[in-house]
């Protein structure tokens, strides 16, 4: 649940709402509804859900996680969170990856962006039989029939790729009821590798303003 208000009602809150707890500040609670959502890993794009998932697949056990990204303070942040940063202007990213696993791939690659460059790049750095989980929300304007069947083909070429491989591919929503006291746990203990996520405070007056401010990375 992710509203944007100072209260909120919520229909059968007994049965589907969680106990915040007390070691946790409500103002760091917010970044738990990014954070439900994640052998070697590859991580493609570092906004907060994409650095979520690398500190999950940290904790969870995963032996070399690798991060990519275009922008340095992202990846210096990904760094922190115990990943090995890969620039997506500089570096050989499938190169380094081949390299690193013997030319196998990644055992698993978690795609956060939500466009086709980044799905491909995906499909390109793991493993046959690899995990390739899609967490980005894929959206694009589509203004005549020539661009839908663009899209309609590029989805069967997705299917045809991963059917070749025997990739198993996870989209959509996260099921976030049967993880969620997971993940709190684990963000409790982890509370202080997000204290740079908050960076502007503001009232909800100003939400406008704050969408701007997130969209020019300012």
């Amino acid at each position: 649940m992710a509203e944007q208000s100072e209260y909120v009602r919520v229909p059968f809150a007994d049965s589907t709402l969680g106990k915040i707890p007390e070691e946790v500040s409500d103002e760091k609670m917010i970044i738990i509804r990014l954070y439900n959502t994640c052998s070697n890993r590859s991580s493609s794009n570092l906004r907060n859900i994409g650095l979520c998932a690398i500190l999950t697949a940290k904790v969870l056990g995963a032996g070399t996680v690798y991060a990519v990204d275009s922008v340095d303070d992202r990846l210096e942040e990904a760094r922190k969170m115990g990943a090995r940063p890969l620039n997506l202007g500089t570096d050989d990213i499938p190169g380094t990856i081949k390299s690193a696993t013997n030319g196998r791939g990644a055992d698993a690659v978690v795609e956060s962006v939500g466009n086709k460059s980044a799905m491909r790049l995906a499909f390109d750095l793991v493993r046959p039989c690899g995990v390739l989980s899609s967490i980005g929300f894929h959206q694009g304007s589509c203004h005549s029939r020539h661009l839908k069947r663009i899209q309609r083909i590029w989805k069967v070429v997705q299917g045809y790729i991963a059917n070749s491989m025997s990739t198993s591919i996870n989209m959509g929503r996260a099921a976030v009821r049967p993880v969620f006291g997971e993940a709190v746990k684990v963000f409790t203990e982890n509370q202080d590798k997000f204290a740079d996520f908050i960076t502007h405070r503001m009232p909800l007056a100003d939400a406008a303003l704050g969408y701007e401010i997130f969209e020019k990375d300012i």
